[in-house]
């Protein structure tokens, strides 16, 4: 992150504030209330030429949004200090019969355990290898009664923090939020993260059911612009309440929890800033190790680093690899006929490779986790088979191999690799201004 980039993660409290008592609603006056008694400061890390500096902003909501898809981690780290743990509770005015508890009890490997309710009351035991996030539902499946249900807004669904040792739960049917988790201090920690944001989440909301409002109403470009402008700065907002609550815990396993799950959001430098600010136990935890695998991952295939030469076979049969073409521009596309972000860039990429495919310009789509044959009916409809396309066979990653060396965590991700096989540019989502500014660049 450069200089002038550092201007992106400030924003005016006092402005936003402004701005929102111009919306005039009664959800977003009472909110604007809320706000004014709850006034706080929040650090946001954010990486200059060539130190870090601490750039203090206004506190608003915490919210996490995800525009590409999003791919999870599958490390199977070896644990030796696993123990017991027993989570026994109430629920009140129960609808089921059993109650469901998903989680790790190794990496990688996820268990859904039940335990029926008896009198009210319910029990799980288990075996964890340290502080583990579980899910706590009364209904087995997301969908019920024909209806897909949101884990938003699912009322009997809740996430929680295991401990080893003895907790003990109160739940009440239809309003799982309000669980009350007693005896794991990392979901303690968990809840008083949460309160950090929960003053703003009904600013969030309501700002989208606006947005999506203004869309449905096709309302004044002005409107909209105004309202997107606060969402933004919403996300900006929960960055700074998660990065500032990690930096002020280090030895925290919630502080490890958040950063595996916004390791690929944040730059490079904040997430390798706030990891190294972690306690030596919280680095060697599991999340920990993720991070850490993350950042030698991405500082590997960082901008500026030389390229790591993959192999693959063509559509055709025919064999390449990226040394082939040694001498050209090469644009590599991260990719899944599953992926609909995507897919629904692809007309873009056509037109960029067309825009240049005579000036020393290849395109080479990498199709991840996908199947030999939904692959190539991707290709054949998206007509994207006029430049080279291959897909990452390899088992054992789950057909990961190859992005993992280039510390591609989400789809769509595009990296740009100059003349030399140096990484010249990254692109995460469908990032056109920045792609089409970099291959005017060089390719002029």
């Amino acid at each position: 992150m450069n200089c002038s980039q550092v201007s992106e993660y400030i924003f005016n409290y006092d402005k936003i504030l402004e701005q929102l008592y111009s919306f005039k609603t009664k959800n977003n006056l009472a909110m604007e209330q809320q706000i004014t008694n709850q006034k706080a400061t929040v650090v946001v890390f954010v990486s200059t030429t060539s130190r870090l500096k601490k750039i203090v902003v206004g506190h608003v909501l915490t919210i996490c949004l995800f525009a590409s898809c999003i791919l999870g981690s599958n490390n199977l780290i070896a644990q030796d200090k696993a123990g017991t743990f027993i989570l026994s509770g109430t629920i009140e005015n129960a609808e089921n019969p059993y109650l469901y508890l998903l989680y790790e009890s190794t990496p990688g490997i996820r268990l859904k355990d039940s335990s029926r309710i008896v009198d009210n009351k319910f029990q799980f035991k288990g075996v964890i290898p340290e502080p583990t996030k579980a899910i706590l539902r009364e209904n087995p499946h997301v969908i019920v009664n024909g209806k897909v249900i949101a884990d938003e807004t699912n009322l009997n669904f809740v996430g929680i923090f295991l401990e080893k040792g003895t907790m003990n739960a109160r739940v009440v049917h239809d309003d799982f939020k309000s669980t009350k988790l007693f005896g794991s201090k990392t979901h303690n920690e968990s809840v008083r993260h949460n309160e950090l944001r929960s003053l703003f989440q009904e600013q969030y909301i309501a700002l989208r059911g606006q947005l999506e409002l203004a869309g449905l109403t096709k309302s004044r470009k002005v409107q909209i612009d105004s309202l997107t402008r606060l969402y933004d700065e919403a996300i900006r907002g929960m960055m700074a309440v998660t990065q500032k609550f990690i930096y002020d815990n280090p030895d925290s396993y919630f502080s490890a929890y958040e950063l595996r799950s916004y390791r690929n959001m944040w730059p490079l430098d904040t997430v390798k800033y706030l990891f190294d600010n972690l306690s030596p136990k919280i680095k060697e935890s599991i999340d920990g190790k993720v991070v850490g695998d993350f950042i030698r991952e991405a500082e590997a295939a960082a901008v500026g680093s030389m390229a790591y030469d993959f192999s693959g076979m063509e559509l055709d049969g025919e064999a390449i690899k990226l040394s082939d073409f040694r001498g050209k521009f090469v644009l590599i596309d991260f990719w899944g006929s599953w992926c609909a972000p995507c897919r629904e860039g692809n007309p873009h990429l056509i037109e960029l490779y067309n825009l240049y495919k005579d000036r020393n310009f290849e395109i080479i789509g990498i199709a991840s986790q996908d199947k030999e044959e939904p692959w190539r009916k991707a290709v054949d409809k998206d007509k994207i088979g006029i430049w080279k396309n291959i897909i990452d066979r390899d088992q054992v990653s789950h057909g990961l191999a190859i992005a993992h060396k280039y510390a591609v965590h989400s789809f769509p991700t595009k990296i740009l690799i100059d003349k030399r096989g140096k990484i010249i540019g990254r692109f995460s989502g469908n990032d056109r201004k920045k792609l089409e500014e970099l291959l005017a660049k060089q390719l002029k």
